[in-house]
């Protein structure tokens, strides 16, 4: 379990290829990184909409995970490095 004091966000995607591509690259690095991921598509008790009854009427599949990484404090400025490198290969 991660010490929110001690971490930053580094970037949020709903990609699963960038996401796979940034793990690869922030271990080949050497860099520690939490990942979490949160499913949009999941009920909420604050939203009685659509997604409650499961029903996904609009909705684009595409944009039901989103995955956030976070890095050490003092790793930001490197990671950050790597994930400009990342997106640039990837373009």
């Amino acid at each position: 379990m991660m010490w929110y004091g001690n971490w930053e966000k580094l970037y949020a995607t709903f990609s699963m290829k960038e996401q796979a591509d940034l793990r690869e690259a922030l271990a080949g690095a050497g860099i520690d990184y939490e990942l979490k991921t949160k499913d949009h598509s999941s009920p909420s008790p604050l939203y009685i909409g659509t997604r409650a009854r499961g029903i996904l009427y609009g909705t684009q599949t595409q944009r039901m995970l989103e995955y956030t990484f976070f890095v050490k404090k003092e790793d930001l400025s490197e990671a950050m490095a790597v994930l400009e490198r990342c997106l640039h290969s990837s373009i």
